[in-house]
């Protein structure tokens, strides 16, 4: 048995003889100094001072500061944090009684997610501006970052924190006074206490429970855990990507060589199923430190996913964000010696994308665009996007005809058909599919071979889109042929 809608799947045939939603989005995981566990609950991020605000400060725990930084800093578009911790974190509490004669708990207030920094919120009970009402103060560190309206019950309160609140989530702790004596005691700024979020427990078990909250109706995007480098986390974010229809960027170790790059490579490819969607970047780079005159290393993931984003936001999936398009001007340099060209070669056909300073222009600039796939299908990671993008658009259009009668004159089929071929018109168009006329680029099928007088009966509604999407120019060649002047140059 199926629920009803629309399902996308996508495939690619060998050469003979042989906007639905922001794909710029970037999926985080990582440990933070605080905020929420549950994806749903955080907001997008739109910049550094959004992410401070929702998850903290730079720690020397964790690299997602860093990381965040670097991909606004390139030119990422929004990203969306999953905050890890460990199997045994615990919230910090306080409980608010009420006004009756002998006082009642009436509110427990816990923060947003676990960890010890709970104990740096206080909150403060004042009268509200109305007869019979109060609100709520929320204090950090003693400074106020949010304040109730009036609320006349505690079930408002319970609202206001599930509705609006970035700080605290609040419950009513089923005070049995008569109202309005159930209502907060007026107090001064009280501390929460307790808390810890476990951090030295963390396994592969909670990375994965992480990536497993950015569930399908967040749409496409890129996703990554920063400075993870193991197979093994690599193959859960690779995983994790082919299942909801986005790409995985991973992180080669830090000052590794080439055999060991090329070899995690190859463990990758072996051991995730569609490795078409997993992308491997080294080496780390070198970034304005965040003091004046000083300097850090972030995880090329970071930088990556800025670029590509960048690149996607123009609505040109397929346009590789490397070489002129991938250049990186607030990195500094690599942070290791660089690779020779024999190396990087090697480093290539692995399917590992290295980030190098190009000697034409200083800058230092993604100079690899491929996917861990080593077959000619998924290889080129643009093309690789295009599909994540396509089947994002086409399953948009789907969602349009679910419902939809199917008459026996063909018009919600022809209906079906016309959209779809407009969506990948507009795709050949932009040169993303290969041909000097649509027909050479693109064909739906909707016809009476894919939709049966059977499948029809069962309600399924079903069409074949086949294309071919257009390579890049991954080597140039130039051939420099010298004449005799007595020679002539014209045929």
């Amino acid at each position: 048995m199926a629920a009803p809608g629309t399902s996308v799947t996508s495939s690619a045939i060998s050469g003979i003889g042989d906007d639905g939603q922001d794909l710029g989005t970037w999926f985080v995981a990582g440990i933070t100094e605080l905020g929420p566990t549950t994806v749903s609950t955080g907001r997008p991020i739109y910049s550094l001072s959004d992410f401070v605000a929702q998850y903290g400060a730079r720690v020397p725990y964790g690299t997602l500061y860093d990381a965040v930084d670097a991909f606004f800093r390139v030119g990422g578009a929004q990203l969306r944090v999953a905050r890890v911790v460990g199997p045994a974190a615990t919230f910090s509490s306080l409980t608010l009684n009420d006004r009756a004669g002998s006082p009642l708990p009436t509110l427990t207030v816990k923060p947003k997610g676990p960890g010890s920094y709970g104990s740096r919120i206080t909150v403060q009970v004042l009268a509200g501006s109305v007869s019979g009402t109060y609100v709520l103060v929320i204090y950090l560190d003693g400074a106020p970052v949010e304040q109730s309206p009036d609320l006349s019950s505690p079930t408002a309160a319970v609202e206001w924190s599930q509705n609006t609140s970035m700080w605290v989530t609040i419950t009513d702790a089923g005070s049995t006074s008569t109202a309005p004596s159930n209502l907060p005691a007026l107090a001064s700024a009280t501390a929460l206490s307790g808390g810890s979020d476990d951090r030295a427990s963390i396994t592969d078990a909670e990375w994965s429970a992480a990536l497993a909250r950015f569930g399908q109706a967040f749409g496409p995007g890129l996703v990554s855990m920063p400075g993870r480098t193991t197979s093994g986390a690599h193959v859960q974010a690779v995983n994790h990507a082919a299942a909801f229809n986005r790409q995985a960027l991973l992180d080669g170790p830090a000052d590794a060589t080439q055999l060991t790059l090329s070899g995690l490579a190859a463990t990758d490819r072996a051991n995730a199923t569609f490795d078409e969607y997993g992308a491997t970047f080294a080496p780390w780079l070198k970034v304005p430190g965040v003091a004046t005159g000083t300097t850090r290393v972030v995880p090329p993931s970071s930088v990556a996913a800025g670029i590509i984003s960048r690149q996607v936001k123009t609505g040109l999936a397929n346009v590789p964000a490397a070489g002129a398009n991938g250049v990186a001007t607030w990195v500094i340099d690599v942070a290791q010696q660089a690779f020779t060209d024999i190396e990087r070669g090697l480093l290539n056909d692995s399917g590992v994308n290295i980030f190098r300073r190009v000697t034409a222009n200083g800058d230092v600039s993604l100079y690899g665009y491929r996917s861990l796939d080593g077959t000619p299908a998924w290889r080129m990671l643009s093309n690789q996007l295009l599909r994540l993008k396509l089947t994002d658009e086409a399953g948009a259009i789907g969602e349009q005809f679910v419902f939809d009668q199917l008459d026996g004159r063909g018009h919600t089929i022809a209906a079906f058909n016309a959209a779809l071929a407009a969506m990948l018109q507009l795709h050949w168009s932009a040169g993303e599919l290969f041909g000097e006329t649509a027909e050479e680029a693109f064909r739906v099928d909707t016809g009476p071979g894919v939709n049966t007088p059977e499948s029809l009966a069962a309600g399924v509604l079903r069409a074949t889109l086949s294309l071919r999407m257009s390579p890049f120019a991954e080597f140039v060649e130039i051939q420099i042929v010298k004449y005799p002047i007595t020679d002539s140059l014209v045929n």
